[in-house]
């Protein structure tokens, strides 16, 4: 009888600390899904931007179209991909003093990159974050998913128009 108390008592103790490791999940889920909704810099700037808004705003008056170059096989559409895209760039930021930097920065087990647009002669800036979610966990999917993101940042930050359809390498599917 005194074994069957112990071992209801073992049984007991391990429901406490399953329950308590559980609690313990959930509430690290909790934290870090809090962190994220608080990650509210999506869009950060300087303290001013005159400088780099009044050089964008002169760039983007000259900026013509990222040549459409490559082929999306899914939907037999053309696009302009990351090269065509920094080449259209590339071919203004210096003229207006401009500049872009990107990196990567994990936080809470997720990817982002960060791209910053630069004003040189002001040392003003315009940052966006952008979350990288490949479909799949591999090194492979997060660079397939890191060369849109970069695509996506540096079209959207300049305002370059631009064609895409090729979403789906970051989706997972192949192409």
């Amino acid at each position: 009888m005194s074994e069957e108390i112990a071992g209801m008592k073992e049984l007991e103790k391990a429901a406490e600390d399953r329950d308590t490791i559980s609690g313990l999940k959930a509430t690290v889920d909790e934290l870090t899904n809090a962190l994220e909704d608080k990650h509210d810099r999506w869009a950060e700037t300087s303290d001013t931007i005159k400088g780099v808004a009044t050089a964008l705003s002169k760039f983007q008056g000259e900026m013509e179209f990222a040549k459409a170059s490559q082929t999306n096989p899914h939907f037999k559409s053309k696009f302009a991909g990351l090269p065509e895209t920094v080449e259209a760039a590339n071919k203004l930021l210096g003229k207006h003093g401009l500049s872009i930097t990107q990196t990567t920065k994990p936080i809470n087990s997720r990817m982002y990159l960060i791209t910053r647009l630069m004003h040189g002669a002001s040392g003003q800036w315009v940052r966006g974050w952008w979350p990288m979610m490949p479909k799949q966990q591999s090194q492979q999917a997060l660079a397939s998913e890191h060369t849109y993101a970069r695509r996506q940042a540096i079209q959207g930050v300049l305002m370059i128009p631009a064609a895409d359809d090729d979403a789906e390498a970051a989706e997972g599917r192949n192409i």
